[in-house]
């Protein structure tokens, strides 16, 4: 009976952390616009490598050349730019490696969700 109840137990844990994960995946577009401008210029960064000939998988960007990018995209002003970049750390949309950013896998699944 015992071996049951931590069964049940397990089961509505799974389901209260699935409820969590979804709600956690509705996304703002503003944050979305800043994951892929992160994607993009991460992508930008391993063809420049490559065509040096190093290892892509080298590329790295910093949190200021990403809010730049953001910046100069328009979607995102000055003082939005704080509380929307660190909810996507908070939220572990991004990965904080300092000075150094980078997209998690939670991150990259809201990227490539085909709409």
């Amino acid at each position: 009976a015992n071996a049951l109840k931590i069964k049940q137990q397990e089961n509505r844990e799974h389901i209260r952390e699935q409820g969590r994960l979804q709600a956690e995946i509705r996304i703002g577009e503003k944050q979305k616009r800043v994951i892929q401008t992160l994607e993009r210029l991460i992508g930008e960064a391993k063809a420049t490598l490559v065509r040096a000939d190093r290892s892509p998988g080298l590329a790295r960007i910093e949190t200021r050349n990403l809010r730049d990018a953001c910046f100069r995209e328009g979607f995102i002003s000055s003082k939005n730019w704080s509380r929307t970049f660190d909810a996507l750390v908070e939220r572990e949309f991004l990965m904080m490696d300092a000075p150094f950013i980078s997209i998690s896998e939670k991150g990259q699944s809201v990227i490539s969700e085909k709409k």
